[in-house]
């Protein structure tokens, strides 16, 4: 008698398998956490030198004092909210030294 060859995995293999994963998962997970918090970092700082950057191109552009502050509101200077609330890039065009309707140029929410 000659059987035809059936493939497939038997439910041994099946739980084998299943383990080596969990063991393998488990394993990485705490990992990915790491990196996905180092990633977050590294994208704050990023923004903030973008932040910085695009401030100080804005003042030799301009020719205007540019300003980057602390911000909780994201439209007015608040110094003692701390850089985590976000911040805030503005143009002081009339040199007042407060800053005024339109002089805003960028705005960062909390990180």
């Amino acid at each position: 008698m000659n059987r035809p060859y059936i493939s497939g995995f038997t439910l041994l293999e099946l739980i084998v398998a299943m383990g080596v994963a969990a063991i393998l998962l488990a394993i990485s997970v705490p990992n990915f956490q790491t990196i996905f918090n180092s990633n977050r970092v590294v994208t704050v700082a990023n923004d903030y030198m973008t932040a910085l950057n695009y401030a100080r191109s804005q003042a030799v552009k301009g020719g205007a004092i540019t300003t980057i502050c602390m911000s909780n509101n994201g439209s007015a200077c608040t110094g003692s909210s701390g850089w985590s609330n976000g911040w805030i890039v503005w143009s002081d065009l009339n040199s007042n030294g407060v800053m005024d309707t339109g002089e805003l140029m960028q705005s960062h929410g909390p990180i």
